[in-house]
């Protein structure tokens, strides 16, 4: 874990600082205070009265009114390896232009991070 992440910025110098150098100390000197280990997974002490009724899919999904013939998108791959591979080309293909071109629909400059923000 980065030494930078763990410590809060406001706790580790009050005033701004003009670079890494300057800072680095004053983030080290407090690492023993904010540096700690994860606590350890314990299993819950008491087991469920009740159970889920199981959900019949198919039945929920003829029951919801959408336009089943629109396709999955081919460009949104699921998961954290997609989203970290859009992540990626955003950062090297459209961030350069997004601050200029964000609003202009013919340019490809948006993030296009949406579903994995959302979901």
């Amino acid at each position: 874990v980065d030494a930078h992440n763990v410590v809060p910025c406001w706790v580790a110098s009050p005033k701004l600082e003009y670079g890494a150098r300057t800072i680095r100390g004053k983030i080290t000197k407090l690492l023993p205070e904010f540096f700690t280990d994860f606590p350890p997974v314990e299993k819950h002490p008491h087991t469920a009265t009740r159970t889920a009724k199981p959900v019949d899919w198919d039945k929920t999904l003829a029951s919801l009114q959408v336009d089943q013939t629109v396709g999955v998108p081919e460009w949104a791959k699921p998961g954290t390896k997609g989203g970290m591979a859009m992540l990626e080309s955003f950062i090297d293909v459209r961030l350069k232009l997004f601050d200029t071109k964000r609003n202009d629909p013919n340019a490809v400059a948006l993030s296009q991070l949406s579903p994995w923000i959302r979901f």
